[in-house]
């Protein structure tokens, strides 16, 4: 019965937060087809950046948060205390850069007021905080349908406004830059009127603090590092080609990072479970997600294969016209890499999290070395190509350390 339970719990996990994915993915779309490939590569460019600093700034605390919040319910008190002085920080840290010669480009867009990188920080933080706190009880479907419904609605003014001129492009980019805050807000408020009787049971403690914070260090290189790992090809193709095929190259990297939803899903999902005992045979687990993986995108790329390159044009608009052959690339990469992070999962759950550094960290400087070598000489199939080679390499070395424990 309570197995029964488990696995009706985890199969509406993965329904919703591929729902959520999916949504995300469709206003990437959207966007992508308004704005052009040079242009929305530009502003894609930035809000990558604000995310590694969102990601380095609060000390990677989402991942504590919700490893601490299935292991210790308890401790939910100083788990959202924890969250919002982060936010606070972060924001605060921000306004300093982005007013700085030296970093103030990095943060903000040609044009853009000083609040879009403000809300967008304040938006992604609370929900980094307030979605695991969902998780670890067990509710997938409220914050993920409701994060659903915002970016469908966008998603549909975007491609509304691709064929009628009803809302100015500034309009359109103003709603990008709240949607992330609006949602979370909603979010939060519902967290806290559902959850108020265990608050008042509850106060602030702090040795469940250094407790949070200590997981959070820990896996806060681990985190940086794999970020890297997903990104950092960004900054070489930047660097190397211009400023389109980094627009496609950027709906590459967004295309191998929708396929890596499914072990995003696992993670989300089976990583509380890990943590709090629920699953007793992670080789099973482990098993089936992966044969899950391999059919799966092993049928996108014969999908993809057969499509030819008009697809990503009827999808993305003309301005897409590089990105067949680097995308059937970044498949096989993207299933290595998703094997990796089954793994990865386990060493998560058991506190073990120095082994996905150190996966990480062989698989990004595979990646930087890969990427310097073949950009100049293949262009953005070359930095397919280092993915592959980086992403085989980071899965090889899990393999090593789950044997080996």
């Amino acid at each position: 019965m309570v197995r029964s339970k488990l696995k009706s719990r985890l199969l509406r996990g993965f329904f919703w937060r591929w729902l959520f994915f999916i949504s995300l993915f469709l206003l990437n779309i959207g966007f992508s087809r308004y704005f052009g490939a040079a242009e929305s590569g530009n502003i894609y460019f930035i809000t990558n950046t604000l995310n590694l600093y969102l990601l380095v700034i609060t000390l990677n605390l989402e991942q504590g948060i919700g490893f601490y919040a299935a292991f210790k319910p308890k401790s939910i008190h100083t788990l959202l205390v924890t969250g919002f002085i982060s936010c606070i920080f972060s924001i605060l840290v921000l306004l300093l850069l982005q007013n700085l010669p030296l970093t103030g480009h990095y943060f903000i867009g040609k044009g853009w007021p000083w609040y879009y990188p403000v809300i967008f920080i304040a938006g992604n933080c609370i929900a980094n905080f307030v979605c695991p706190l969902f998780y670890a009880k067990g509710n997938y479907i409220l914050p993920n349908a409701l994060m659903s419904f915002f970016l469908l609605f966008l998603s549909a003014l975007f491609i509304a406004a691709e064929y009628s001129n009803f809302i100015s492009s500034r309009s359109l980019l103003e709603l990008y830059f709240w949607l992330p805050l609006v949602q979370s807000f909603i979010l939060l408020s519902i967290f806290l009127l559902k959850e108020r009787n265990s608050l008042k049971e509850t106060a602030f403690s702090l040795q469940s603090l250094k407790l949070v914070l200590k997981y959070s260090i820990m896996s806060l290189a681990n985190s940086v590092l794999f970020f890297l790992l997903l990104r950092v090809d960004y900054w070489l193709v930047e660097h190397y080609t211009t400023q389109s095929e980094l627009g496609n190259y950027i709906q590459v990297s967004k295309f191998g990072q929708l396929l890596f939803i499914a072990p995003t899903v696992f993670s989300t999902i089976i990583l509380p479970r890990v943590a709090d005992g629920s699953i007793k045979n992670f080789n099973k687990t482990a098993v089936s997600a992966c044969a899950f993986l391999l059919v799966a995108l092993s049928f996108v790329f014969i999908v993809l294969f057969f499509a030819g390159p008009s697809l990503f044009v009827k999808i993305m608009g003309a301005d897409y016209t590089s990105m067949y052959t680097p995308a059937l690339i970044k498949i096989p990469a993207i299933l290595l890499l998703s094997f990796q992070s089954v793994l990865g999962i386990w060493f998560a759950g058991k506190n073990k999290l120095r082994y996905n550094l150190y996966c990480s960290f062989v698989g990004l400087i595979a990646m930087i070395i890969a990427n310097m070598m073949l950009i100049p000489l293949l262009g953005i199939n070359g930095a397919s190509l280092a993915s592959l080679v980086a992403y085989a390499l980071s899965f090889i070395t899990a393999i090593y350390f789950y044997r080996k424990l």
